[in-house]
């Protein structure tokens, strides 16, 4: 075979292996794309996938005397079950 058919093999396997990629990002990162193909948009999608609103972690302490008094508790609840499971 001449050495051009070679060539030219060569560049399209490159093209493919960079375009896949890049097409597929292209594809997947379009609304009405996942509208088409989930029957849901990513809104929904993440509502369904996320963290449900009552295990979410609150009260997240700002300070350092905060962040302490909250080990201190932490520490004496774990203290107390480890106590109670003897």
């Amino acid at each position: 075979m001449p050495a051009t058919y070679h060539v030219n093999r060569e560049i399209g396997k490159f093209f493919i292996y960079i375009m896949f990629p890049i097409g597929s990002l292209y594809l997947f990162n379009r609304p009405d794309v996942h509208v088409k193909l989930f029957g849901a948009g990513p809104e929904q999608v993440a509502r369904e996938t996320s963290v449900p609103e009552d295990q979410m972690v609150k009260n997240v302490p700002k300070t350092h005397e905060a962040l302490r008094e909250q080990l201190d508790k932490m520490r004496k609840r774990r203290a107390e079950s480890l106590d109670s499971t003897k």
